[in-house]
């Protein structure tokens, strides 16, 4: 498993701690799928990890590119380059990273929905769309990806699409507080 699931432990302190168990999560759900593949880390990406836990994030982020270099099938580097690069608000290179980690397990939703967010901060709103349903076809009541499809169509201004995608996240996930957030502001965008 990827060493990175204490993300935010020792890099840019407690402003990305709150990143740490939907990280954690991501990696626990794709252990599975390399646990059995023998996948072993490369000295590349074992150097990013050490870099990283240093603070040296932009060390850190050419050492996972070395590491995919030598090993471009590895599933929990690839993981691991797109979340550094999202860190780094290099969203285009993470929404790449997410793609490719994405191609080496298509039915991870987790990984889907991870690329559709990096997808949506860089601007990519069409493929943003596209993962969040390739996420939900994988588990319908994907809480990332209802949030994200919510939030997306609110920014689109389809506040209609938005209540009833909230409304299924709700139903799902009844304590989700962005998603009470959401609600309250597609009924105000509906006039409500």
């Amino acid at each position: 498993m990827s060493d990175m699931r204490h993300v935010g432990s020792k890099a840019r302190g407690p402003e990305i701690k709150s990143r740490a168990l939907g990280l954690l999560i991501l990696l626990l759900l794709a252990l599975p799928l390399s646990a059995g593949s023998g996948q072993a880390r490369s000295k590349f990406a074992k150097n990013g990890i050490d870099l990283f836990y240093k603070g040296k994030i932009k060390d850190a982020a050419r050492a996972f590119d070395s590491a995919l270099k030598d090993d471009p099938e590895n599933l929990l580097t690839s993981l691991d380059a797109a979340i550094i690069r999202r860190d780094l608000e290099q969203h285009h290179r993470s929404q790449e990273l997410f793609e490719e980690a994405s191609a080496l397990s298509p039915e991870n939703a987790d990984i889907r929905s991870a690329l559709a967010w990096a997808a949506m901060r860089s601007g990519n709103r069409n493929t943003a769309r596209g993962a969040f349903y390739a996420a939900l076809k994988i588990q319908a009541d994907h809480e990332q990806a209802l949030l994200g499809l919510a939030r997306l169509n609110l920014d689109m201004g389809r506040a209609k699409s938005a209540l009833t995608t909230v409304e299924h996240l709700l139903d799902s996930h009844p304590h989700n507080t962005i998603g009470h957030v959401f609600k309250a502001r597609a009924h105000k965008a509906l006039g409500q």
